[in-house]
């Protein structure tokens, strides 16, 4: 998961790019998804049968609203999914009021990882890059349902695994936008942090790592 913050002077820039990165994403996994979900949709409807026109949905956009759209490989979009990406352009609240953080999140199987860990790396440096990521995570997660209220039946699994599992990774990006601003959240696995929170922990980048 990738968080960011936007502003209103670059908004249309940001979502543009997080249509690059969902295509960039989909094509480096070989055209996975089976089902999609955005701005101009009501409801979860079949992909790639029905292409959305992103890119015109991203310079439509309003900053003062949330451009968000999301893909997946599952037929139910209630099911938690193999491989799947979820991009979330937060509202630009008005100045001087605090902006919730943007994220963009992907999910992949692991077996995928360890046969492509080079262009892995090379997708999320260039990602972090184009976005100006302030917060990155990655670890070994039960993948969030794309539809929203389903996120339970995930928490219930992730109870039954953590004893076992030392080190699962907790993300749930819709509800940590709010919250990422105030402060980091533990890293599990994988962890990349701006210039802009290191130095508010008044710690060098080898400080950190050796922290961690």
């Amino acid at each position: 998961s990738f968080y960011f913050h936007p502003s209103r002077d670059d908004h249309r820039d940001v979502a543009l790019l997080m249509v690059d990165i969902h295509e960039a994403f989909e094509q480096l996994l070989d055209h996975p998804y089976t089902m999609t979900i955005h701005p101009d949709a009501e409801r979860p409807h079949p992909y790639p049968e029905e292409e959305p026109e992103l890119r015109k949905q991203a310079i439509e956009a309003h900053p003062s609203l949330t451009f968000a759209f999301w893909f997946t490989d599952e037929a139910n979009h209630a099911s938690s999914p193999t491989t799947a990406g979820h991009f979330w352009r937060s509202r630009l609240e008005a100045e001087g009021t605090r902006t919730n953080y943007s994220s963009v999140s992907f999910y992949y199987r692991w077996q995928w990882w360890l046969d492509n860990r080079t262009a892995w790396r090379q997708f999320v440096f260039k990602t972090i890059d184009l976005l100006k990521a302030h917060q990155v995570y990655s670890g070994f997660a039960m993948a969030n349902p794309m539809e929203y209220g389903t996120r339970a039946e995930v928490t219930t699994w992730e109870r039954a695994l953590t004893p076992a599992f030392y080190g699962l990774d907790i993300e749930y990006p819709f509800g940590m936008r709010d919250e990422l601003p105030n402060g980091i959240r533990p890293p599990t696995w994988a962890f990349l942090l701006a210039d802009h929170w290191r130095e508010k922990l008044d710690l060098s980048r080898e400080q950190l790592r050796e922290a961690l």
